[in-house]
């Protein structure tokens, strides 16, 4: 069984990991999609970035706190 789901490579972007970026121009222009570098972002994570570092989780930080008062508010207002 297989899927009739096609990649769109307008939408996609190819990242070259140990390459040269001659080669990954090359495989950009062969499949139309764009060129992208590390770090970047997969699901509002970075991916490429040194998980150590606070300025990665600071984003992730911001939008979990916006989120936390959000939750907190609606809980207010549910009927019990």
């Amino acid at each position: 069984m297989a899927s009739a789901s096609k990649v769109n490579f307008f939408k996609s972007c190819l990242i070259g990991v140990n390459i040269s970026r001659e080669i990954t121009s090359m495989a950009c222009n062969f499949t139309t999609c764009c060129e992208a570098n590390l770090p970047f972002k997969y699901l509002g994570l970075l991916v490429g970035a040194n998980p150590k570092s606070m300025l990665m989780w600071e984003s992730s930080f911001e939008k979990l706190s916006r989120n936390l008062v959000f939750w907190e508010n609606r809980d207010s207002f549910v009927l019990r």
